[in-house]
């Protein structure tokens, strides 16, 4: 009887994850500045450029989408390459990990061709979330945290 409930149990679990294989995205789409401009300013962002406040050879174009209220932005970079956003996206993850308080909780997902990491630790919300050659930077208060990942999820970020 035990061997027989063993083997149940193993069935049950490898066909959950055959379920759920089928319902992960290893790989995301990315979009570029200008559609991350259109769909913010759809979404009742207002949109800065700041492409000139960053090495020309670093970014082709930033973008901060600031909310109705201006009580928080998100930040928009499309770089030149997979590596120089990779790099971006390490650089602002150790940004992120350093402001770690005792009392945070986190995520993170990794894809072929994206990485994304939260974190929400002493009254601040922090996203880094990278597509191909572009990512997303927040770091706002926490009572934002619902309005920030509503606009992301219309990114797909």
């Amino acid at each position: 009887m035990n061997t027989r409930r063993i083997c149940l149990i193993a069935l049950v679990v490898l066909f959950g994850l055959a379920l759920l294989t089928g319902c992960i995205d290893l790989t995301k789409t990315s979009i570029d500045a200008e559609t991350f401009k259109t769909r913010m300013e759809g979404l009742g962002y207002s949109i800065v450029d700041a492409t000139n406040q960053f090495d020309s050879s670093l970014v082709n174009k930033v973008y901060i989408a600031l909310d109705s209220t201006r009580s928080y932005q998100i930040e928009f970079y499309e770089q030149y390459s997979n590596e120089a956003a990779q790099g971006s996206f390490i650089t602002n993850k150790t940004k992120m990990e350093n402001a770690k308080t005792s009392n945070s909780m986190s995520t993170s997902l990794t894809g072929q061709n994206y990485e994304r990491v939260t974190q929400d630790s002493g009254g601040e919300y922090w996203v880094v979330s990278r597509i191909d050659n572009t990512f997303i930077f927040v770091n706002t208060n926490s009572a934002n945290k619902d309005a920030v990942n509503n606009a992301l999820e219309s990114l797909g970020y």
